[in-house]
This record gives C-alpha cells, structure tokens and sequence, in this order.
C-alpha cells in the first residue's frame, strides 16, 4: 500500500466530509491509509465525527463490521487498495443494505491489477526469466487463454515462436502441466543463430540484447519441463507442425517475416477455442521497432473471423 494511496484518500476524504457535510464517519479496514485518514480528520478538529475503525476480520483493536449494523453512519472511508471490491462487498454483507446507503470514499486503482493464486505461484522468479515483456499483460494473458483452454478441455499444442533463453517456454510448460493441460506438448522455435537477414520493409527490429546463440543451455534449462526445441529459421522450421491441432501459439518474432510465415498455418490448425497471442501487438514504446509483428497479425487475423480485444495482442478463434 503506497503513501501515494494514502495521501490520495486524505485528500478525497477531506473533500467528501466537506461536500456532504458527514457526521458518522466509519473508516473501514485497519491500514496505514485509514490511520493517515484518522490523523488528517483529527487535525482537522472532526475526532468527534469519527466512530471507529472497523475490518473484517477485526484485528488491532477495530471492530468487526457487524458493528455497524445498528450503528448510525453517514460516509464509509474504504481504506483497502487491492481488496476495495472484497471489503465493500464484506461491509453489505455484514450490514445489509440501507434505506439511505452511505457515501463511500474510495481511491486508488490496485483493484485493477490481475489476482489468481495460481498466477502468482507460477509467475514468481524463476532461474530463467520470461523475456516476453513486449506488453505489460502478456503472461496474464497467456495464463487466462490456457486456463480457459483447460476449463473447457480443450487440447492441441502450445506452441512459442521466438524461444529466445526458454523462459517463456518453460513458464509456458508449467503452466499447462499445473492446469492439468498434460497432453498438450510445449514446442519452442527459434534460430538460436542471431536474426535472420531482412526479407521484408517490415522487418525492423533487431537488437544485440535479443540474441542469444547457446542452444545447449537452452535445452538443459527446458528439458526437464518437457519442452521440445526446433532449431532453425522459424520461416521454414513452422512446417514442422503440419497436420498437428494447436491450443496456443505465442509470437514474438519481435518481425514481420517469420511471424507472416507461420501464421497461415497456425490459423488454419488452431483449435476451436484456442488463441495466437503476440507480444508486440500491443506494445510498448520501447519496442516500436516490431510494429512488423504487429502487421502479421493485422494482415491476416481479422478477415478470418479470429475474436480481437483492442490494446490486447490477443486473437481467439471462435469458430
């Protein structure tokens, strides 16, 4: 919980008592933002519209929300970030609804970011890290895509072209294996021999940081979650998946040519339900150098009918 949090449910709470002109004021959740609050109201000369602090479940001296049901109150201070929804839904819970509903002060927006217990367990530091940073929600959405495949037993491989050190391949592998997804092979392809020669205007990225030539190590590293590795330029390599069912296929070729080459094919085997992510469809400034990518996907994905949420590098077939 950040004193940016903090100092913005001052300011918003200051603001609120004053334009509804609150008497019974209940701050909700023991945390550094409602003592911040509590402070602010008390130097404000307002202790005496303060009726206590109340939480769910009641530590350090709060009360527990059931409190507040025969309590009369007029402004309820959400001092939760993250858990705002959980806390608010605890209080209505706990209270009920109310002839006249308090006023509500909220602030911040944690409770935006993506929450999975599952996510964060296979999204913690790994001896080899993801490299698939080309937009800030890709491993989420990459987990949301097998986790749906998985919820509907869906099967077909999974497949990443760009493999880069396998670390995305080999969070990929456990992923499908923890989703139960165990019959779904995981298959890597990259040059492991630096960017391949121009073929295109299109292609436009490249970068010492983005080579890495040492496939042994990389087969070390990936072998023990089962990944299969195809070395090679993924513009011939691709055929290598001919007549095989696809759940997943992950793109980051950061380039026009060989994400052109493979996509046709991915298309067409791509399982009912089953989704092309791109890691620079939805890019960041840093990356954009790899709008060819992005043109692939554009070119060719949309006349087919695939489902495309905007600000997402996400292309689901629906049917």
């Amino acid at each position: 919980m950040s004193d940016v949090f903090a100092h913005s449910l001052v300011q918003r709470t200051l603001q609120r008592v004053t334009a509804v002109d609150a008497q019974q004021i209940a701050l909700i959740g023991f945390t550094p933002a409602t003592l911040a609050v509590d402070h602010a109201l008390r130097e404000a000369g307002l202790e005496n519209r303060i009726l206590g602090t109340y939480d769910e479940p009641a530590a350090g001296g709060c009360r527990p929300l059931t409190d507040l049901r025969d309590q009369p109150h007029d402004l309820l201070i959400i001092g939760h970030d993250a858990n705002k929804a959980a806390i608010l839904s605890a209080y209505r819970s706990a209270v009920g609804e109310r002839p006249s509903p308090p006023a509500v002060v909220l602030a911040g927006t944690a409770h935006l970011d993506y929450h999975d217990p599952d996510f964060e367990m296979l999204n913690a530091p790994a001896l080899v890290p993801s490299y698939a940073t080309g937009s800030p929600h890709t491993h989420e959405h990459l987990f949301q895509c097998l986790q749906a495949a998985a919820a509907h037993d869906l099967r077909g491989a999974i497949v990443e072209f760009g493999a880069f050190k396998g670390g995305t391949t080999a969070w990929l592998a456990r992923v499908a294996t923890h989703l139960g997804l165990t019959d779904s092979p995981v298959i890597g392809f990259d040059s492991w021999a630096g960017f391949p020669p121009r073929r295109s205007v299109l292609d436009l990225y490249e970068h010492p940081r983005c080579v890495f030539t040492d496939l042994d190590a990389v087969r070390a590293y990936t072998e023990p979650f089962g990944v299969q590795l195809v070395a090679g330029d993924i513009t011939n390599t691709y055929l290598q998946l001919a007549g095989r069912p696809l759940l997943l296929c992950f793109f980051d070729t950061d380039n026009y040519s060989p994400a052109r080459a493979a996509l046709e094919l991915c298309a067409e085997q791509l399982v009912v339900g089953g989704s092309i992510v791109f890691d620079h469809v939805a890019t960041t400034p840093d990356y954009v150098d790899t709008l060819g990518e992005r043109i692939a996907a554009y070119e060719l994905l949309p006349p087919l009918g695939f489902l495309h949420l905007h600000r997402t590098g996400v292309f689901t077939k629906i049917a």
